[in-house]
């Protein structure tokens, strides 16, 4: 079982009506060629909001990723029925304790790939 978790995609819309503008409004007013490249940064970071994965779910480990795609962080999980998604955030369950997955939150993921994750662990916790 493996599963992707995008990121919110308020922040990517956000992100790229903000540039937009700012791109808009340095072409019409003052043609700075460092302002043009950083509005030109910034909707790409927008759109690499809308399609890549926050963090993914495999059957050993999860994911942090960045933006672009690489992996920042890996945090080994024994079985998927070890994760436990509680008051927004992610915990890996160690026998009696739980401990939280540090960068990852519920504001920061799409909510339907929360909702599915959070699908997902409960029935792992009901087969187990």
């Amino acid at each position: 079982m493996h599963v992707k978790v995008r990121y919110n995609p308020l922040f990517g819309i956000l992100t790229l009506a903000l540039s937009g503008s700012s791109l808009l409004i340095q072409l019409f007013l003052t043609l700075d060629p460092i302002q043009l490249l950083s509005s030109l940064f910034l909707i790409s970071v927008g759109l690499l909001l809308l399609v890549s994965s926050y963090f993914e779910v495999a059957e050993d480990a999860l994911h942090l990723k960045l933006v672009a795609g690489l992996t920042v962080k890996s945090f080994p999980i024994p079985r998927i029925a070890d994760l436990e998604a509680a008051e927004g955030k992610l915990f890996i369950l160690r026998g009696r304790e739980r401990e939280q997955i540090r960068g990852i939150t519920r504001l920061l993921a799409h909510p339907r790939d929360w909702r599915h994750l959070c699908a997902i662990l409960e029935t792992a916790r009901q087969v187990t």
